[in-house]
């Protein structure tokens, strides 16, 4: 290493903050969730269905549809909400303010990359996010597409 580091330090160093990123996450989705479900309540927001692809080394939401308590499509509420985040080194956890359609795809992000990190390479994976602000839940569908391979051999 050009800082004089040895291999197995930078690894014992990733190994650490992975768990402290591992170990703050928790709390982090949790409030996260709370501060998301109670901006949507409150903007009149029923259900919010979110969907992503991914294949090929690459993958991003395709929509995100939000409804009313009738079930009629609305535009995402123009409001703000403060979302938590780990920081990359697992030392500390930050505060950002984001409107609330990028706070929806942040913490999907978040999901899959927390759940299924590489979802989008090779064959990759598709599904859904529902946020359904009257249970108070968000639900995470996630499908991994992979190839099959059927080999046969004979010796004749």
């Amino acid at each position: 290493m050009t800082d004089g580091t040895s291999f197995e330090e930078s690894i014992r160093r990733y190994e650490e903050q992975r768990r402290r990123r591992a170990e703050l996450q928790p709390a982090v989705g949790a409030h996260n969730k709370k501060v998301l479900l109670a901006a949507l309540e409150s903007a009149g927001v029923r259900r919010v269905e979110v969907t992503f692809d991914g294949y090929g080394d690459s993958g991003q939401i395709d929509d995100i549809a939000v409804t009313d308590p009738a079930g009629f499509g609305l535009d995402a509420p123009a409001c703000d909400v403060e979302l938590q985040q780990v920081a990359h080194d697992g030392a500390a956890v930050t505060t950002q303010v984001m409107a609330l359609p990028n706070a929806i795809e942040h913490i999907c992000y978040d999901l899959l990359g927390a759940h299924h990190p590489g979802w989008e390479n090779n064959d990759g994976a598709y599904g859904d996010f529902v946020f359904d602000v009257v249970a108070d839940q968000i639900i995470y569908t996630h499908n991994n597409r992979y190839t099959e391979v059927d080999t046969s051999e004979y010796e004749i």
